[in-house]
C-alpha cells in the first residue's frame, strides 16, 4: 500500500514514533514507543507548498540530539494522524464564551410552551405577502404544497419581526420536500436582503443546500451574474471539493477572493484595463508610440548584454496590426475582468446603473472589432480613420461614432472600487457585505469578527436533528442574530457518538430533538412525495 504524506491542519492529534507503523495497533507493539502531540498551527500546504512548518503541543519533550549534530544522524520521527479536535475546541470556547450573543441561548435554556407560535404583532398572509409581491410570483410557481407555503411565509415573517427573539422548529420527514422549501425561503430571505446565515452538521448537507439556492438565484438573474455577490460559500476546499462543483465554485469565497484580487491589483486590473481601452481609443497613435519607445529599449538592453531575441512577440507591428493586436487584446480582458466585477462584488459597492452601464459597454467592442477588420481588408488607411476623419454612411462613419460611443460609456464607469485588496481583509468585505451565508456549524466560528462589524440578523441550521446541542451553541451566540429556523426531523439517525460514555449521557442530542419533547411547536410539512400513499399508510396502521 503506497503511504500518503502526511499534511498537518490545526487541531489534529498525532502520534510521534520512531519507527514507521503499517497499522494504529502497531503502536502498542513493544518496544516501540510514541508521543502524542496537538498541532497548534500549520501552514496552508496550497498556499505555501514549499514550505510545510506547523507548530506542535507535544506529551512529553522532544530530543532532537544535540546542538551541531548532522541532520542524517538525528533521529526520525514519524507522525501518525489520528484525530481532528478542532470541532471540540470550537465546541469549548463556545459553551465557556462570556461574550457571545446570549438572545436565542437564553431563549432555548428557558422554553415556554407558547414557543413557536408566529408573532402576533407582525404576522398575517396578506402583510407577508404585500413585503414580497415582487418574488412570491416565482415562489407559487414552485407549485409549493399548503404546509409548504405557509413554512416560507412563516421564515419570511420571521425575518421581519425586531421586537422578540424566537426559535422556530421545521419538521421535515423523508419525502416532504425539506430542501426545496428551504431554499425558496432562503431565496426570499436573499431578495428581501436579509442577512441570513445557513449552517449544517457537514459539508455534504452545506453544499446541497447552497447549490439549490444558487440554481434558484440563477433563473432570477437579470443583468448576467449580478446579485451572485451577494451570497458566500466558505470552508475547507478540500474537503468540501470545490474544484469538482461547478454549482457552487463561484459564490466560495476563497475563489472570489483570488478573481477579485486579480481584477483590482493597480498594474493589470481594472483601473489599468480601463485606462488602456480609453487611451487606445482616444489617441493610438500615442498608444503605437509608445510600443515602438518600449521596443527600442528593450533592443538596446539586449544589445547591451550581447543577446539576440528572436521570438514572434518582437516583430516589428506596423501601426494597422498593432491597432488591432492591441484592441483584441484589452477588449478580452476588460471584458472579463467587467463580469468578474459585478458577478462577485457585493451589491452594496456597485450599483445597479453601473452594471447597466457595464453590460452596454460589454456590446460595444465587437462591432468596433468587426469594423477594423474590415476596413484593414479594403485598405482604407486606418491611421487617418482613427484620428476622425469621417466618412459619412460609409464603415469609416460608424467605426468613428462607435468609437466614440465605447469612449463616453467607458468614461462614465468608475475608475475604482472601495475594496480592500490584501486577501484577508478582502474576505472579510466579502462576508461582511453578503447577504446570505453558507458554512457548517463549526467553520461558523469564524465569523464572530465579521459580525461584531455587520451583524447577522437570521440563523437558520439545516439538518438540525443531526447537530449536537454543544455544536449548535456556536452559531447562536453569533452578534445581531435575532431568529433561528431549525429544519430537521428528529425521528431521523441523531448526530454520531463514538464514546459509549458520552452516548449514554446524551451528548449526541440535539437541540431540535430536546425542544421537540419539551413540547415546542414544529411546523410539520405534511406531504409525502418520496413514496406511493399506500405504502407510507401501511406503517401508521
Amino acid at each position: 500500500m503506497r503511504m500518503m504524506m502526511y499534511e498537518p491542519q490545526a487541531g489534529d492529534i498525532i502520534a510521534l514514533t520512531n519507527v514507521r507503523p503499517k497499522c494504529i495497533d502497531d503502536l502498542n507493539r513493544p518496544p516501540r514507543f510514541y508521543l502524542i502531540a496537538y498541532v497548534a498551527k500549520a501552514n496552508d500546504i496550497d498556499e505555501y507548498p514549499d514550505l510545510l512548518q506547523f507548530k506542535i503541543l507535544s506529551s512529553k519533550p522532544i530530543k532532537y540530539g544535540e546542538a551541531g549534530m548532522n541532520k542524517s544522524k538525528r533521529e526520525k520521527l514519524f507522525a501518525v494522524r489520528l484525530i481532528n479536535l478542532m470541532t471540540n475546541v470550537r465546541v469549548w470556547k463556545a459553551l465557556n464564551s462570556e461574550e457571545g450573543n446570549t438572545n436565542i441561548i437564553n431563549k432555548v435554556l428557558q422554553p415556554k410552551s407558547d414557543d413557536g407560535d408566529s408573532c402576533s404583532v407582525c404576522f398575517s398572509k396578506e402583510k407577508c405577502c404585500t413585503r414580497i409581491s415582487d418574488i412570491w410570483h416565482t415562489i407559487r410557481s414552485q407549485n409549493l404544497n399548503d404546509s409548504q407555503e405557509a413554512a416560507v411565509l412563516n421564515c419570511i415573517n420571521l425575518s421581519q419581526c425586531h421586537h422578540q427573539n424566537s426559535v422556530k422548529l421545521i419538521w421535515g420527514p423523508p419525502g416532504t420536500g425539506k430542501t426545496k422549501t428551504m431554499s425558496l425561503t432562503l431565496f426570499a430571505l436573499f431578495q428581501l436582503k436579509c442577512r441570513t446565515l445557513t449552517c449544517a452538521p457537514t459539508n455534504i448537507a452545506v453544499l446541497e443546500i447552497a447549490a439549490r439556492l444558487r440554481r434558484s438565484v440563477n433563473q432570477s438573474l437579470e443583468y448576467g451574474g449580478y446579485g451572485v455577490g451577494d451570497i458566500v460559500l466558505f470552508g475547507n476546499n478540500k474537503r468540501m471539493k470545490i474544484d469538482n462543483n461547478d454549482d457552487v465554485r463561484d459564490i466560495f469565497l476563497d475563489h472570489r477572493a483570488k478573481i477579485l484580487i486579480k481584477c483590482l491589483v493597480p498594474l493589470s486590473g481594472w483601473k489599468h484595463l480601463l485606462s488602456s481601452m480609453m487611451h487606445l481609443l482616444d489617441d493610438p497613435v500615442e498608444h503605437y508610440s509608445m510600443y515602438l519607445q518600449k521596443r527600442a529599449a528593450k533592443q538596446k538592453q539586449n544589445a547591451e548584454k550581447n543577446e539576440e531575441d528572436d521570438r514572434t512577440e518582437d516583430y516589428l507591428l506596423t501601426f494597422e496590426e498593432f491597432v488591432k493586436n492591441e484592441f483584441d487584446s484589452v477588449s478580452e480582458d476588460l471584458k472579463i475582468c467587467m463580469t468578474d466585477l459585478y458577478t462577485h462584488l457585493p451589491t452594496s459597492c456597485i450599483s445597479l446603473e453601473v452594471v447597466k452601464d457595464m453590460v452596454r459597454a460589454l456590446g460595444l467592442p465587437k462591432p468596433i472589432k468587426s469594423s477594423l477588420h474590415t476596413i484593414g481588408a479594403a485598405n482604407e488607411g486606418l491611421k487617418l480613420i482613427l484620428n476622425d476623419f469621417k466618412v459619412p454612411r460609409s464603415t469609416v462613419g460608424c467605426l468613428t461614432q462607435l468609437r466614440t460611443k465605447c469612449t463616453n460609456t467607458l468614461k462614465s464607469l468608475p475608475k475604482e472600487f472601495s475594496v480592500p485588496i490584501s486577501e484577508y481583509a478582502l474576505k472579510n468585505f466579502c462576508l461582511e457585505n453578503a447577504c446570505l451565508i453558507f458554512c457548517t456549524a463549526s467553520t461558523s466560528s469564524k465569523l464572530h469578527i465579521v459580525a461584531e462589524t455587520r451583524p447577522l440578523e437570521l440563523l437558520v441550521i439545516d439538518e438540525a436533528a443531526q447537530l449536537k446541542e454543544c455544536e449548535s451553541a456556536i452559531p447562536l451566540q453569533i452578534s445581531g442574530l435575532r431568529h433561528a429556523i431549525l429544519v430537521g426531523d428528529e425521528r431521523q439517525l441523531p448526530g454520531m457518538v463514538k464514546s459509549k460514555i458520552a452516548a449514554s449521557a446524551d451528548f449526541g442530542r440535539s437541540l431540535f430533538e430536546r425542544l421537540a419533547k419539551l413540547g415546542h411547536k414544529k411546523h410539520l410539512l405534511n406531504v409525502q412525495y418520496r413514496m406511493h400513499p399506500s405504502i407510507s399508510l401501511f406503517p401508521k396502521k
